[in-house]
């Protein structure tokens, strides 16, 4: 009688031991499954909202040099001869874009907003249930402004020359999961001339890639 009983408490610690360590092991996977789904959500959340401030800091600057030049052409025998970009003009529209993006985020410093956890989990089912999951966003670092300046075929006898803008900015995800970094660009087009004919033989401009800080 006393061997069986040894036997079976033998067993019974056998399965709590075996109880104990899979919910362990399911805690844990459970833990690295909502960290993973905390950081992609995060992602996004910070890829939208740094999307919406650059384009809110584009559309004003834009309209704030709505009647500025920012290329300069020469004629010849009423053909371009000659483009210059008018690096004064771009310099200006680079420093008030870095600026408008960096008192942007500074402003809003931190940005926050929460999520439900069943969101996090794909589900919707207890959404009201079930708690919620702050997170924020802060600026890391200065906002990079760059300007590209290329000519494109268009069309029969015609070429396209355009001013890019590129704005970068890393942003740090504040979770429950952990600190995040996400860098995040964009470009958008600050100037498009056509030119009829061939390409101007002279082309004077700013270097391929500037930065503004």
């Amino acid at each position: 009688m006393l061997v069986r009983k040894k036997k079976k408490l033998g067993k019974l610690k056998a399965l709590l031991l075996l109880t104990v360590l899979t919910a362990i092991i399911a805690a844990f996977l459970f833990d690295r499954i909502v960290d993973t789904k905390i950081k992609s959500i995060a992602e996004v959340e910070c890829e939208s909202y740094a999307e919406r401030v650059i384009n809110d800091a584009a559309l004003f600057c834009i309209d704030e040099f709505s009647d500025v030049s920012f290329i300069n052409k020469s004629y010849n025998s009423e053909r371009v001869s000659e483009i210059a970009v008018n690096t004064d003009n771009v310099n200006e529209f680079k420093s008030m874009m870095a600026k408008t993006v960096n008192d942007k985020l500074s402003k809003e410093n931190s940005q926050e907003f929460k999520i439900s956890l069943s969101t996090v989990l794909g589900s919707n089912l207890f959404t009201e249930i079930t708690p919620e999951i702050e997170m924020s966003f802060q600026k890391e670092g200065s906002v990079n402004v760059s300007v590209k300046s290329e000519f494109s075929e268009s069309g029969v006898n015609q070429t396209l020359h355009r001013i890019y803008v590129n704005v970068s900015v890393t942003l740090v995800s504040v979770t429950p999961a952990g600190n995040f970094t996400f860098p995040y660009d964009t470009d958008f087009l600050l100037s498009e001339t056509v030119i009829v004919g061939e390409t101007p033989s002279v082309y004077a401009g700013m270097k391929e890639t500037e930065k503004s800080t």
